[in-house]
C-alpha cells in the first residue's frame, strides 16, 4: 500500500498500466486500487475511449493554480 500512496503523490494522473508497472501488481489489483481511492474521492475517474484514467484533481489544481517561477 505504501508504494501506491507514493505513486498517487508523485503523478497528478495515472492510469492502470501505470499503476501495474510501477507496484508490481496484477491489473484486477491495480483497479481495485484506483476504483477505491476514486470511490474515496482521493482521485476522479476519467474514461476516455477505451482507457481509464484517475485524475488527482487538488494536486492538478495546485499546478494550474501556481504562479510562475521567478527569474
Amino acid at each position: 500500500m505504501e508504494n501506491l500512496l507514493s505513486n498517487h503523490f508523485r503523478h497528478p494522473y495515472t492510469r492502470i498500466e501505470f499503476v501495474q508497472k510501477e507496484i508490481g501488481v496484477s491489473r484486477p489489483t491495480a483497479t481495485k486500487y484506483l476504483d477505491e481511492l476514486a470511490g474515496s474521492g482521493m482521485q476522479f475517474k476519467h474514461r476516455e475511449g477505451r482507457n481509464n484514467y484517475y485524475i488527482d484533481q487538488p494536486l492538478v489544481a495546485l499546478f494550474e493554480d501556481r504562479e510562475p517561477w521567478a527569474e
